[in-house]
Parts: C-alpha cells; sequence; structure tokens
C-alpha cells in the first residue's frame, strides 16, 4: 500500500471534535457579522470590534447559518479542534488577497487539533493557519468533514502542519475551491505527513470526491532535512472513482529529499494544465492505479527525477499533450510493465531537444527519455521547440487561445482590486493600502505606502521585534524601540559597546559636551574638541 491508511484517523476526529464544541446555552438570535479580536471577551456579544470575542470557537457557536465572523490580525491559539458547524464566511485579516504575494498583518489561527469543517458551502479566506500537530484529533491545518461540499479555501497561508488540508467534496454538492493559496512545510510528524492536500476514501467520505478546483496556489517545501514530501494526494483505493478534479495553474517547487509533485489512485475524467512543477527529486505526477479519462496539458516539468511516471496498477485514457517536459534525469515519462492498457496518447510534447525523446523507437533522439517497456506511447509528433508562453501571462500558448488579451494577472485570473486603488493586487506594490502612483522611494518593490523603512528592505524583517525594520534599525539584532543612540555615532546604545566616545566635532557644541563619560568628563566645548583634534 502507498500509503497507510487514515480509516480511523476521521472517525476519531469526529467524535472528538463534536464533544469540544462549545454552543454556550441557548444561541443568540443577531445576524451578525461577528467579530473576534485578540482584546476581546467570549462573554461579550461580539457583535462588533469593540466588543469582540476572544476566541474564532466562541463566535461561531454564537452564528448562526449564512453569517459572517470576521477576525482580527494577530495570533490565536487553541489547544484542540475549532469546529466550524455551520454554513458561514470566515474572514481574516487578509481576506481577499492572494496569498502568495501579500504581507503582513496576519489573523494567524493556531489550533493544535486544526479547523474541522462539518457544514457545507463555508469559506475560509485570508488566514494563516498553522501548527497542527495533535495526530489525535485531524492533524490538518484545514480538515474538510467527509461528506461536505462547496467549501471555498481561498488566500491562506496553511503551513507547518502535519497535512496543510484535508480534501472532501461529495457530489450531491457544490464545486468546491482551493485557490490563491500557500501550502508550506506541512511535514510534522504524524499520519500522512508531508502533503498539502490529501485526500482518500476515508477522508472523503461515502460518495467520494466530485468537482473540485484546485488553482493558483503554491507547493513549497524549503526544509532541505525534509524526506517524502506531496503537494497533492489523491489516495483513492475504495470501489468508486474520485472525478472532476481540476488541478490548474499551480506552481509546486521545493529543495526537500524525496520530494514529489502529485500523484493519484483511483482518479476519473480529471485535468491537470497549466502547473510548473520542478525539483522533485523523486518525481512531477504519479499515477498508480485505477485512473481514466485524465488530460494532462501545457504544464512545465523540469529537473526532476521523474516527469511523469506511470508506476502500478492499471490505468487507462491518459492524455499528455503539449507540455515542457526537460532535465528530467531518470525519465521525462515512464510506462512500467502491466500498467497500462490502450495507447498512451503523448504527441505535441517538447523533450529538451529538437530531436525528441530518448527512446528506442526514436533512434537519434537526445531528448528527456521516454521508458516504454510494453510499447504502448505514442509520442509522434512530437515538438522541435520549446512552447512559448507569447503573452507571459503563465499559460503557455496551446492552452491560451481561449484569451487572446489576457488580463494583467493572466488568462482567466481576475484583475481583482482589494485597496481600490485601481492597481490590480497581482502587480499592486501595496496591495493593502491605496497607492494609485505606486510611489516606492527606496526601489525595493514594497510601496511608500505600506514600507516601513525609507532605505531597501524588500523583506520587511524586524528581526528583534521592536517596531523598527532591520534595514533602519540602528541595532538590529537586541530590541530598542526608543532607538537611543547616546554618543550619535550611528549604532544604538543597545548594540554599542563603547558608549560616550565624541566621533564628531557638532557633537560637542550646544552642550552635548556634557553628556560623554569617556575618555573623561569633559570641562567644556573646547575641551571636547580638543580631544577630538589631539585624541587627549
Amino acid at each position: 500500500m502507498y500509503l497507510k491508511k487514515l480509516a480511523t484517523l476521521f472517525p476519531l476526529a469526529l467524535a472528538l471534535a463534536l464533544g469540544l464544541m462549545i454552543f454556550g446555552g441557548q444561541q443568540t438570535q443577531a445576524a451578525g457579522p461577528w467579530y473576534v479580536s485578540m482584546t476581546g471577551n467570549d462573554e461579550n456579544d461580539c457583535l462588533s470590534p469593540a466588543t469582540a470575542c476572544l476566541t474564532l470557537q466562541a463566535a461561531i457557536n454564537k452564528a448562526s447559518s449564512g453569517d459572517t465572523v470576521n477576525v482580527e490580525a494577530g495570533v490565536y491559539p487553541h489547544a484542540g479542534v475549532v469546529t466550524v458547524n455551520k454554513t458561514l464566511t470566515l474572514k481574516g485579516a487578509q481576506a481577499g488577497f492572494d496569498a502568495r504575494v501579500r504581507f503582513d498583518p496576519e489573523s494567524t489561527l493556531e489550533n493544535s487539533g486544526g479547523l474541522y469543517v462539518t457544514a457545507n458551502d463555508v469559506v475560509i479566506d485570508g488566514f494563516t493557519i498553522q501548527n497542527s500537530t495533535s495526530g489525535a484529533f485531524t492533524g490538518y491545518g484545514i480538515a474538510l468533514g467527509a461528506g461536505t461540499s462547496g467549501a471555498h479555501v481561498i488566500n491562506n497561508i496553511i503551513q507547518n502542519n502535519i497535512v496543510g488540508l484535508g480534501l472532501s467534496n461529495h457530489p450531491s454538492g457544490t464545486q468546491a475551491e482551493v485557490q490563491y493559496n500557500v501550502f508550506r512545510n506541512n511535514t510534522q510528524p504524524g499520519p500522512a505527513s508531508g502533503h498539502g492536500i490529501y485526500t482518500d476514501q476515508f477522508v472523503a467520505g461515502v460518495g467520494g470526491v466530485e468537482d473540485v478546483l484546485i488553482a493558483n496556489n503554491n507547493f513549497e517545501t524549503d526544509e532541505v532535512s525534509a524526506a517524502n514530501t506531496f503537494g497533492i494526494g489523491i489516495s483513492n483505493t475504495g470501489a468508486a472513482p474520485f472525478t472532476a478534479l481540476q488541478i490548474h495553474n499551480n506552481k509546486f517547487d521545493s529543495v526537500s529529499l524525496n520530494s514529489r509533485g502529485m500523484y493519484f489512485f483511483g482518479t476519473e475524467s480529471s485535468s491537470i494544465k497549466s502547473n510548473s512543477i520542478r525539483n522533485k527529486t523523486n518525481y512531477a505526477i504519479r499515477f498508480l492505479g485505477g485512473n481514466d479519462k485524465i488530460t494532462i496539458e501545457c504544464n512545465t516539468i523540469l529537473e526532476s527525477n521523474r516527469g511523469i511516471h506511470v508506476s502500478a496498477g492499471v490505468n487507462s485514457n491518459i492524455t499528455v499533450k503539449d507540455n515542457n517536459i526537460a532535465g528530467n534525469l531518470t525519465s521525462g515519462l515512464e510506462v512500467a510493465a502491466g500498467t497500462y492498457t490502450g495507447v498512451l496518447n503523448a504527441e505535441n510534447n517538447w523533450w529538451n531537444s529538437p530531436t525528441g525523446p530518448t527512446t528506442p523507437t526514436n533512434p537519434g533522439g537526445t531528448g528527456d527519455k521516454i521508458i516504454d517497456p510494453d510499447g504502448v506511447v505514442d509520442f509522434t509528433p512530437f515538438r522541435t521547440a520549446l512552447i512559448d508562453d507569447s503573452d507571459e501571462d503563465g499559460v503557455l500558448d496551446p492552452c491560451d487561445v481561449g484569451c487572446p488579451a489576457p488580463s494583467v494577472c493572466g488568462c482567466g485570473i481576475p484583475e481583482t482590486d482589494g485597496d481600490g486603488d485601481g492597481v490590480p493586487d497581482c502587480i499592486d506594490n501595496c496591495p493593502a493600502q491605496m497607492n494609485p502612483g505606486q510611489e516606492d522611494a527606496d526601489e525595493d518593490g514594497v510601496g511608500d505606502a505600506c514600507d516601513n523603512c525609507a532605505g531597501p528592505n524588500p523583506s520587511q524583517v524586524d528581526t528583534d521585534g521592536d517596531g523598527f525594520p532591520d534595514e533602519c534599525d540602528n541595532c538590529p539584532s537586541e530590541p530598542n524601540p526608543s532607538q537611543v543612540d547616546f554618543d550619535l555615532d550611528g549604532i544604538g546604545d543597545a548594540c554599542d559597546a563603547e558608549q560616550g566616545h565624541p566621533t564628531m566635532k557638532d557633537q560637542c557644541k550646544d552642550g552635548g559636551w556634557e553628556r560623554f563619560i569617556l575618555p573623561r568628563r569633559f570641562k567644556n566645548q573646547g575641551d571636547c574638541i580638543q580631544y577630538l583634534n589631539t585624541g587627549k
């Protein structure tokens, strides 16, 4: 078995989560919206920022289906599961802002058991969700409960959990959307650790998964020591296939050991389109049985060990077309013996050479290898040049025909403008504050309206947390919010090992000579200047 199944994990999680829900007596009839803040109190009415709840769970318990819960910026730790058992819209401080390009502040949920969704049509927008590390609960940053449908998980940073997102979408409901998120370093120890998104027949529940859009997300692992990482894992070995999955316009990158892009068991009638997958030490895309009617098109698959690998079980009707497949060490496409029925259409791909792929049936081909012991792959015609992205919108030209004039954000991507300044968020150097002129005096890529330092500091990092970013902090390694610099040498007193020496004549003027105790107490302004002139 490719992964140990989680047959007992979700029933246990459900029982525990339901047991932890606190309804707080008779539910209020107020219609919201509801508010949560770091200075709130769960005994408040939670109907305004001034009377906010302290915890998200308290606000959920007070709310009614159809309501909105607004969570102010801050860090919200919670021991156990936060359960969303009503159709609610949960909005963090970054609601509406693409997680791939934004800056602080964040509404950070640190639920040791994760955020557990047991209702349909729930929206989770604009949070950082991290540190779900208790495998006794769900272990997921967000777990869409078995049998639920219609969830929208958008604009979130989901990081440092056992698993980022547990996916479910029942066929009887509406489409689930997972868009504009960053899945990062979900590698904490526990069941299915290392997955950005994971599902199987137990996670999904009776009926399986159908009609899910996973688009415009980044899947990242920057932990070199992390082993066995996966962007997306569809591990369905149940009787019914998972269907109508659209995995489009995502980026998969990793520096970890034994990394993978995505894999599939028991999946049908789905598309893998316009993704960028690179640096996978194991594989970019893998099929492990029970897969049928899968289209892989317009992807960029670079510098992995294997690009596309059909490795186990029985698979059929896989189409691989119009992809750039280049620099993959072992193979660009590999179909293990006995794993495929029919002809695998792999026409019109770029194999990193105008001579086509390296394979015995293409003498003289020097591109990425096709390993095909059963002779099931049809790779001709092949492309003799790299497939272009003429408008540089992230979609290769063969898949861009429906968008001859793409927006600045790319083909089919809305030009959202959260701050209303006329500049789309995707190119706005300050998407949280109106700045129609895009002024950036220090040319660090961060607009002046958002920039926390007058000097170049694209990272906006404040290492010591004193409110002064490193590039503008006279002592970046030690908190010194006052920025006191007694001897005016540009080094804050908190970091200055030799305080009290004058370094310029102007420091001696206007009574400044009285401030120094080193190398001695000066008698007057002239004595101070004499020291600077003579060192005595």
